[in-house]
């Protein structure tokens, strides 16, 4: 089915500026401003399905990136799109109400199959897109374009007089027959059905074999999957594993090292851009958060509701569903019993190492800038003291400077993050002092990071204290990474033993 849009002529005026003008020129600007992007379609019909509820202009920014993307999808720049998303942030109405709305203003021809892992679920947000079309708003802008058949204006199915129809069906449904320009599905899993092996390997064949070929074309239709995480193996999970799917992943606190890039071009000409490693092409920046622990948008979820939300989801639940990086129940990457235990320190150590992770900011949202130190001695690696405190950059300056004369001796290697915060503190130190500064250069996410140097910790090579007033922390965050609420320990000690792997031994007894 050829993707073509109505072509209209483009008039650069405001939803506001309508009421001065005679009704029919409005609607037709009105018209002609709803087509032109699914975000202004959004924003013009929010007042049909949510009278009562404004749309958040905080969260406006989001929409829009979910926007851009299916508006991608619609004109096939892209052909499998994954959109990873906490829930109660509009993503069922975007995806799959106002979508297809806006898809059919344009070109009614177009087949949709929606599912989701509720009957109940596709039935209500097909109920939503029917009132769309149904409404008075949307029929005096595009009520000539075609119209509902009356033999099949069903909760399940609808169909206009242009070929077009909505299908919602839900996960195991549609065993045959029916194809369409786009197939979706709005969470495949829910939370008790993805614990369940059996249940979840069920929705990913139905999505692999059921609807896997129900595309009318498949050089131009489109798949969509949208969903908050629920498992670290959900249907997200396997389709980003078979590769092929652009990735929209948007967590409710900013995470620096998984800013959301892909191939999708923001209508914003200023946004931050970088190029892929194995194409060269040019990936655009859809999160404009800067800040670590910023939110999506505060005022719906703030840092009082986000506590709460995290409490009451609990700390395996909360980091899938709000952050969109699951892990297995059967625990985290590291296993406590990996760490030796030593009672005291040693005398004397060969080294003293410290590795920072620094933050940006100080106050209850921002991480913790972390100093791991620690003696190193024949091989054995032990890990002396552990320092945490939120600080901001001149605090953090000062602090490294008084810590880096230790109980155990100076430090002989001072390995500080060349990132972020990390990049000033560098240069002030290597500029003020004589202290032994290397700096680190990460290149991969935090968990990538961690797993890479794991085979050290399983061999035993770090010792922990039996005992130490920061040791019950430290061993909290390492036991629940890479689903902790701060990870900046975890940094910091991936840091230090990638340092370790890579450090050409000048004295090779000592190992």
């Amino acid at each position: 089915m050829a993707l073509v849009r109505r072509k209209t002529p483009s008039i650069e005026i405001s939803p506001q500026q309508l009421v001065e003008i005679d009704s029919p020129t409005a609607d037709a600007i009105e018209r002609e401003y709803c087509e032109r992007r699914l975000i202004n379609f959004l924003q013009r019909a929010w007042h049909v399905v949510e009278p009562k509820i404004p749309l958040s202009r905080e969260g406006l920014w989001y929409m829009e990136a979910m926007c851009e993307h299916l508006e991608a999808l619609y004109r096939s720049e892209i052909l499998n799109l994954l959109i990873n998303i906490p829930g109660r942030m509009g993503k069922s109405l975007t995806s799959v109400v106002f979508f297809p709305s806006w898809i059919w203003a344009i070109a009614p021809e177009f087949r949709f199959i929606f599912g989701s892992y509720s009957a109940y679920l596709s039935r209500r947000d097909s109920r939503q897109t029917r009132r769309v079309i149904q409404s008075s708003w949307y029929q005096r802008l595009w009520g000539d374009q075609f119209s509902l058949l009356g033999d099949q204006n069903q909760i399940e199915r609808f169909d206009n007089n242009q070929s077009g129809y909505r299908i919602a069906t839900s996960v195991g449904g549609l065993g045959t027959g029916e194809g369409a320009s786009i197939i979706g599905v709005d969470d495949p899993h829910n939370i008790k059905q993805a614990e369940s092996d059996t249940q979840r390997e069920d929705a990913l064949n139905w999505w692999d074999e059921t609807m896997g070929d129900r595309l009318n074309n498949q050089r131009t239709g489109g798949k969509l999957i949208i969903a908050h995480r629920t498992h670290a193996r959900d249907l997200s999970a396997h389709v980003l594993e078979q590769g092929g799917y652009t990735h929209l992943c948007l967590p409710m606190e900013y995470e620096s090292d998984r800013s959301c890039f892909t191939k999708v071009r923001p209508r914003d000409a200023e946004v931050e851009t970088k190029q892929e490693e194995d194409t060269g092409e040019t990936l655009y920046c859809h999160d404009p958060r800067e800040e670590e622990g910023q939110l999506m948008d505060p005022s719906r979820v703030g840092p009082p509701e986000l506590e709460r939300l995290q409490r009451s989801l609990g700390s395996y639940a909360w980091p899938a569903r709000l952050q969109q990086r699951p892990s297995l129940r059967e625990g985290g990457m590291i296993k406590l019993d990996w760490f030796p235990r030593y009672r005291v320190p040693l005398n004397h150590y060969d080294e003293i190492v410290q590795s920072w992770d620094t933050a940006n900011k100080k106050g209850a949202q921002h991480a913790y800038s972390v100093c791991l130190t620690i003696g190193r001695t024949k091989g054995k690696d032990h890990l002396l003291h552990v320092f945490r405190e939120k600080m901001n950059i001149p605090e953090t300056q000062r602090t490294v400077k008084n810590m880096a004369n230790t109980h155990w001796g100076p430090v002989s290697a001072l390995l500080i993050e060349n990132a972020a915060s990390g990049v000033g503190i560098i240069q002030h130190l290597q500029a003020d002092t004589t202290l032994p500064i290397i700096p680190a250069n990460p290149t991969l996410d935090k968990e990538t990071r961690m797993d890479i140097e794991t085979p050290a910790l399983e061999a035993g090579n770090l010792w922990l204290p039996e005992e130490a007033e920061w040791l019950p922390e430290f061993e909290t965050e390492m036991r629940d990474f890479p689903s902790s609420r701060f990870m900046d320990q975890a940094d910091a000690l991936s840091q230090y033993l990638a340092w370790a792997r890579q450090k050409v031994p000048t004295d090779w007894s000592m190992y």
